[in-house]
């Protein structure tokens, strides 16, 4: 209903009650357009809290909405932990590797060395079985 409306209800409610008395003749059209009047107020009246009841649905709605949305950023606050431990765990495991790496290197070095000086070891062996066996020297076992 517009504001028209109502203030042409209003003064036709103002209109019939203001009069110093009411005729008799008159009474039973005085009580229709009362009647007529009353159930436009009583239209307005459903109108209104029909349109609170849709007011209340759509406030209950963003509600469960912002709890939703509450929801979401807890789980998105969750997920960016998990991630961030996973992250933390990742470079832990990357720093063994790499210190494990670094030994593997080490140790493939001293391989390495060891390897050399078996070698050279090897050849002195060698050499001096040569020498024993060219100068006929005995050497037990």
């Amino acid at each position: 209903m517009t504001r028209a409306n109502h203030q042409r209800r209003y003064t036709r409610s103002s209109d019939l009650t203001s009069k110093e008395g009411l005729e008799n003749e008159n009474l039973e059209t005085n009580l229709g357009e009362l009647e007529k009047i009353i159930k436009e107020r009583n239209d307005i009246i459903k109108e209104r809290n029909d349109y609170l009841e849709k007011l209340e649905k759509s406030i209950e709605e963003r509600n469960e909405l912002k709890k939703s949305i509450d929801k979401y950023k807890i789980t998105q606050k969750i997920a960016s932990q998990l991630i961030n431990d996973l992250n933390s765990e990742k470079n832990k495991y990357k720093e063994q590797i790499t210190r494990i790496s670094e030994q593997n290197q080490q140790n493939q070095q001293e391989i390495t060395r060891l390897s050399e000086q078996n070698q050279q070891n090897q050849q002195e062996i060698t050499r001096l079985e040569l020498l024993r066996d060219w100068s006929g020297i005995t050497i037990a076992n």
